[in-house]
């Protein structure tokens, strides 16, 4: 069984309106097996802090694509110990994952995702990293006290351009 960590926090903002912050936590050695829960659990949390559809989309893919590039390039085994946050503020959820697998930066150590060949073509696999980079607005990875350190930052609503919000939008 895996155990689950909701805390939430709250405090105020400047107008004196109550806002929170809510993050769940998981650390333990995790198997592939394990996905399945785990985005159950990121579900059931979404849900509480009204996430939209296609947040908790990303949200779960970013988890699963990283945690399944450690389990599968950094610790070479079935399993490994994983440490995943995730905290939901009023305007992004940050995702902290955190292993002890050897050091990999996937910002800079990441092979180039091969984007020209065709489906049949291109070999399984490598489209992790570039997924995930092309939904967060921020990605930050540094390695201290032996430790992988992955923090996404994703925004809960994502600004629509329309005609009215457009700056080269024509003006009769």
């Amino acid at each position: 069984m895996i155990s689950l960590t909701f805390e939430v926090v709250g405090n105020k903002n400047v107008i004196g309106e109550s806002q929170t912050e809510s993050s769940i936590e998981k650390e333990q050695k995790f198997q592939r097996e394990h996905l399945t829960e785990i985005i159950e659990d990121i579900e059931s949390f979404s849900s509480k802090d009204k996430w939209s559809s296609d947040l908790l989309f990303g949200v779960n893919l970013i988890v699963e694509e990283m945690v399944l590039n450690i389990l599968d390039y950094g610790y070479c085994d079935p399993s490994g110990p994983v440490k995943i946050i995730v905290t939901s503020k009023p305007e992004t959820v940050i995702i902290d994952i955190i292993d002890q697998a050897p050091p990999f930066d996937p910002l800079n150590d990441a092979p180039a995702p091969d984007l020209d060949s065709t489906v049949e073509d291109r070999r399984i696999g490598g489209l992790g990293v570039y997924l995930t980079r092309s939904l967060v607005d921020e990605m930050i990875y540094n390695y201290e006290s032996s430790e992988n350190r992955l923090r996404v930052s994703v925004a809960r609503v994502k600004e629509k351009i329309t005609p009215e919000t457009s700056s080269t939008a024509n003006k009769d």
